[in-house]
């Protein structure tokens, strides 16, 4: 074999290799935005009662963006289970149409015929996940936002929709300096009505995440009875649980939120959410971590350095 022949294996071989990397990969939520300044963030849905693929119709509100913020990134999330349809079969995964709009305009149509972009179990999926980016003027501040999504033909395999969630990223010179991770995809847990549980991992891959306080802010389209028990656990601390009941409709989306949280920085913090045999389709993952503050003590001794430093300079 001369030497370009097994230059010519070696990219074969890795570009296999990245296959099923990327394959893989689709079974587990993976890094969708990084980014360090003075930002903020909102995730919000809107919820339905989750039972047969009719559109997820209703209004997404916006509260938290501060006036003049700068719009840096918007997803719109929306899920799909596997399972028997109502006209006989099984579907789940179907193409869908999004529509997206402030109100009081009707929602118009931002993607047709947009396929999941990840499954779990990765082979024989039980739940889809879509994750769909929107231009960033899509949002132009606080306020309501019609949305629906649906089949993108009659009889499509789309089975379960289950509500839609809205993720938007900002940027404004009054917010503290911090660093904005989003982790999304899809983890499955409780089927057959077996305890489980899934964890995700905030990676730095474009930017540092530091070490301090943290708020924590998850997406999950599930049904949900009351005596659930499921069990949130942050850098192996409990941050929320039992959740019980937590889902609104009876079963759909929902966004939980927790401030304070205690970030490890470096990569290294983690998320786990555990489930006693509910279903519990978890979707998004966003962590914010701030940069700690300067203490006293510091701004002294860098005082004094500056000081011992001026008088040197005069010395020489």
């Amino acid at each position: 074999m001369n030497a370009k022949m097994r230059i010519v294996v070696l990219w074969t071989l890795a570009l296999g290799v990245l296959m099923v990397v990327g394959q893989s990969a689709g079974a587990s939520m993976m890094q969708g935005f990084q980014m360090s300044g003075t930002l903020g963030y909102e995730l919000t849905g809107v919820a339905v009662p989750g039972t047969s693929a009719v559109p997820v119709s209703g209004v997404i509100t916006l509260s938290n963006i501060p006036p003049g913020a700068i719009v840096q990134q918007v997803f719109l999330y929306t899920n799909d289970f596997f399972g028997p349809t109502p006209g006989g079969g099984f579907g789940g995964g179907g193409p869908l149409d999004f529509s997206f709009a402030q109100a009081p305009a009707p929602a118009i149509l931002v993607a047709s015929s947009f396929s999941p972009t990840s499954q779990d179990p990765p082979l024989s999926p039980s739940t889809f996940g879509y994750e769909l980016p929107l231009a960033p003027s899509s949002v132009i501040g606080n306020g309501s936002y019609n949305v629906q999504i649906s089949q993108s033909f009659v009889g499509g395999n789309a089975n379960q929709l289950a509500g839609a969630g809205l993720l938007v990223i900002y940027s404004d010179p009054t917010l503290p300096v911090s660093t904005v991770t989003v982790n999304h995809g899809v983890l499955f847990m409780g089927a057959n009505g077996q305890p489980s549980n899934a964890s995700t991992t905030f990676a730095e891959i474009s930017s540092t995440i530091p070490a301090g306080t943290g708020r924590l802010s998850i997406l999950t389209f599930a049904d949900d009875p009351a005596t659930s028990g499921e069990t949130v656990v942050f850098n192996g601390t409990n941050i929320g649980g039992p959740l019980d009941a937590n889902l609104p409709g009876g079963g759909s989306a929902s966004v939980l939120n927790f401030n304070n949280v205690t970030t490890l920085g470096g990569g290294n913090d983690q998320v786990k959410v555990t489930t006693n045999g509910d279903i519990f389709g978890w979707h998004v993952a966003v962590l914010q971590s701030q940069v700690p503050e300067p203490t006293s003590a510091l701004l002294f001794s860098l005082l004094g350095t500056a000081i011992v430093l001026m008088r040197r300079q005069r010395n020489q």
